[in-house]
């Protein structure tokens, strides 16, 4: 049974029990099943009393004298509508239309939509049209919130290309799923709160290299394990320029009214 089914029996259950509540003896008042009523009831309804029998809130006997029945082929309309509006509105919370504001492409930045093959469709991520490749909204180096590459490159916090330790490297898994060789970024991450992002240009990809490993302000000192083992696991590459946070489309979050 579909989810939409269940969701309609639930909900229209709770509809006949409102409709049988509501619709009482056709005197102007309610009555439960198995609440006896007696001449004290019948002189509180008259007088427009409420709590009639144990039931539902009643202003009389007149209150109630224009109420459709059940039977009335208007009331059984009225009251599908009700039961449409509801599983309506549990099935598809967000309008098409609202969804769609959300997602409005701006100058640079482009939304890409995933399409399903029944219609369906829902955003998947930005593009960023002036680097032509996708982006996604992170803290940059400036602690500024900006759509940044989804690159794959790392640049390592540990590792170097001389013995200074001032030559940064940038390395991926040989095994990683990218395939955006030549990369067109690598990035390094500074721990905080929040995590800061900060984006290079890739150089060159290189083959057998001397890894150190250590700290400019430290010790550094040639890592053997990652010099001999290293090209085997992974590919490296050097490490350019760090890419100004400004030249990214910066963001700012806002709750929807």
């Amino acid at each position: 049974m579909k989810l939409g089914e269940i969701v309609r029996m639930v909900v229209g259950g709770f509809v006949v029990y409102a409709v049988l509540a509501t619709c009482g003896d056709g005197d102007g008042t309610s009555r439960r099943p198995g609440v006896r009523r007696d001449a004290t009831d019948d002189a509180l309804a008259d007088a427009g009393r409420v709590e009639v029998g144990g039931g539902d809130a009643s202003v009389g006997p007149d209150a109630t004298a224009d109420r459709e029945s059940p039977e009335d082929p208007t009331f059984v309309e009225t009251a599908e509508s009700a039961l449409d509006a509801v599983l309506d509105a549990l099935q598809d919370p967000v309008p098409e239309a609202a969804a769609e504001e959300w997602t409005v492409p701006g100058s640079r930045l482009r939304p890409r939509l995933l399409t399903a093959a029944d219609g369906a469709r829902q955003f998947y991520q930005w593009w960023d049209s002036q680097r032509a490749e996708p982006c996604l909204f992170q803290t940059a180096g400036d602690g500024v919130m900006r759509c940044l590459p989804l690159a794959q490159l790392s640049v390592s916090p540990s590792y170097f290309l001389d013995a200074e330790c001032t030559q940064r490297l940038a390395m991926v898994s040989k095994v990683s799923c990218s395939t955006a060789d030549p990369f067109s970024a690598a990035a390094s991450y500074e721990l905080g709160c929040p995590t800061r992002v900060r984006v290079f240009e890739v150089g060159a990809k290189l083959g057998a290299v001397t890894v150190y490993s250590g700290s400019p302000e430290t010790t550094c000192t040639k890592n053997d394990y990652m010099t001999d083992t290293g090209p085997t696991q992974y590919d490296f590459y050097a490490v350019g320029a760090e890419l100004p946070p400004s030249s990214f489309v910066k963001g700012e979050l806002s709750v929807v009214p």
